[in-house]
């Protein structure tokens, strides 16, 4: 690669893609559509999670009906939104406690 090009290039008057060009501030990034993901494209696996948190920031591990902020709500939360699972009845997890 001609690194010599980017070394020569002016600085000034240079706008870089996500900026916009009036200068001014504003939205800078086009939100793309979703796409749906196709979960049957993909082959499935059972994985283990081994985490710690913190629990006084929590109202607990396991979901309960009172209160949304659960680790497992949180985690459930986080996997769907990066589509590691299709939802979370389906997803066949379980819990084990460890001491170790």
């Amino acid at each position: 690669m001609d690194m010599e090009k980017y070394r020569m290039a002016p600085t000034t008057g240079m706008k870089r893609k996500h900026e916009p060009a009036n200068g001014e501030g504003g939205e800078t990034k086009k939100l793309k559509a979703l796409r749906p993901f196709d979960f049957a494209a993909h082959p499935k696996r059972k994985i283990a999670l081994r985490f710690f948190y913190y629990g006084w920031l929590f109202d607990g591990l396991v979901q309960q009906r009172d209160t949304e902020n659960t680790v497992e709500k949180h985690l459930l939360d986080a996997l769907l939104k990066t589509r590691l699972i299709e939802s979370a009845e389906e997803c066949d997890m379980t819990r084990s406690h460890c001491n170790s």
